[in-house]
């Protein structure tokens, strides 16, 4: 079985081992859970990580396609039909789970550790 996508695996997979950077985040708290972002009632059920494969990024369900490749493909024009004609063994619901993740991911603050500009 495929291990899904939670902040510990995906922790784990990049060699680290601080699950406190994967509970829930608290009023004040300065972490951020740049792996996985913690998406309250979320759980990625296509979203796979294995440090073995596509050297552990985000892929679906276990195959060596990346979130990203789908996310370009889609950015570069192509309808969801597209990709999936592309990419048979894809569904849909992988399509929409990869643009939710992504998205997920574009609502994480940034902040920088030194001050930037002059």
């Amino acid at each position: 079985m495929v291990p899904t996508a939670t902040p510990a695996l995906a922790l784990a997979a990049l060699g680290h081992s601080d699950a406190s950077l994967c509970s829930e985040p608290t009023k004040g708290d300065s972490r951020s859970s740049f792996l996985v972002p913690y998406t309250p009632g979320m759980a990625w059920t296509r979203i796979t990580f294995e440090p073995g494969k596509m050297g552990g990024h985000a892929c679906i369900r276990g195959m060596r396609l990346s979130v990203s490749t789908i996310i370009r493909m889609i950015a570069s024009g192509m309808s969801i039909a597209e990709v999936i004609d592309a990419h048979p063994k894809l569904e849909e619901a992988d399509v929409k789970e990869a643009l939710e993740y992504a998205a997920a991911l574009a609502e994480e603050r940034v902040i920088p550790l030194r001050p930037t500009g002059s």
